[in-house]
């Protein structure tokens, strides 16, 4: 059972539309263009992206992820599969954020990291059944390896707060 989407709360928002709840039509119509438009796209960004993969990552999985989740798509299940394997199959490296990110080793994670783990947890969570049990362990051991630990060692490190 996904853990950011109850079954509970599947019905309850499919039962809400299907009943005419004007407000929650107005955000699953937003939801849906939004996802429409970034399958269009083939990737995780843009022809008019101006801003680094990783940013943007959380958002765009998230919203693919619960729209699989509400309304399943071929389309979008092959969207959030690539992306998420793209994302996953990235080196170590590049999950510690852009160049003025201290990279060197070991890796530590910075917001950047955390916004991928969030990304890559959802569309694990929320639209397992597009991934293959193979595809599944090689996510899992992405998060755990290269995003987790990399938060932990940053949590290790520091001592203030941070927004992520």
């Amino acid at each position: 059972m996904p853990t950011f989407l109850t079954d509970s709360e599947r019905q309850t928002i499919q039962s809400r539309l299907a009943t005419g709840d004007q407000l929650l039509a107005k955000f699953a119509d937003a939801l849906r263009q939004r996802v429409a438009e970034r399958v269009g796209w083939g990737g995780l960004l843009g022809p008019e992206s101006t801003t680094a993969w990783y940013y943007p990552a959380a958002e765009f999985l998230s919203d693919a992820a619960m729209h699989q989740a509400l309304w399943p798509d071929k389309a979008v299940a092959n969207w959030i599969k690539t992306v998420t394997l793209d994302i996953c199959r990235k080196p170590t490296y590049d999950w510690v954020g852009p160049a003025f990110r201290d990279h060197s080793e070991p890796f530590t994670g910075h917001l950047e990291t955390a916004h991928l783990c969030w990304g890559v947890a959802a569309a694990i969570d929320l639209a397992v059944e597009v991934f293959s049990g193979d595809e599944q362990t090689e996510i899992r051991l992405a998060l755990t390896g290269k995003g987790l630990q990399l938060c932990q060692r940053w949590a290790q490190k520091n001592s203030h707060l941070a927004n992520w």
